[in-house]
């Protein structure tokens, strides 16, 4: 089971949430607002998703609570990561290997992809003065 220590903030939601997204990895929209999907690449996530809305239509109403670090727990894309690899969030909120697209977030430091959809504990790059 991953585990987190992770300093908590709220944002206004710029969607709707369920428990399926909760650990994604967050965007910010043009409106200011927390995202898990992201239309461009090479955006920077700015912590992961620790609650979900409490209706149907949380957009631009509910606030959330977003988890910044230092350590966190990252909802995985479906991939052989595990503890010591880098990790970065697609456009989709999930972690997968960095590219030139995908820039570092962090590096797992519990668990394992494997299947998509499990959750790790990711130790974030800013938080240990490494990285963006």
């Amino acid at each position: 089971m991953a585990y987190d220590n992770s300093i908590k903030f709220d944002m206004i939601a710029g969607a709707t949430f369920t428990t399926g997204d909760l650990y994604k990895g967050v965007f910010v929209n043009s409106s200011g607002h927390a995202v898990v999907t992201q239309a461009s690449t090479n955006t920077l996530a700015i912590g992961t998703l620790y609650s979900v809305t409490g209706s149907t239509n949380g957009n631009g109403v509910e606030s959330v609570s977003i988890g910044w670090g230092p350590l966190v727990k990252l909802r995985m894309a479906g991939s052989t990561a595990s503890v010591g690899n880098t990790v970065a969030v697609s456009t989709a909120g999930r972690g997968i290997a960095p590219t030139t697209d995908a820039h570092l977030f962090g590096y797992i430091i519990f668990g394992s992809s494997g299947t998509t959809g499990r959750v790790v504990t990711v130790v974030r790059t800013g938080s240990i003065g490494v990285g963006p």
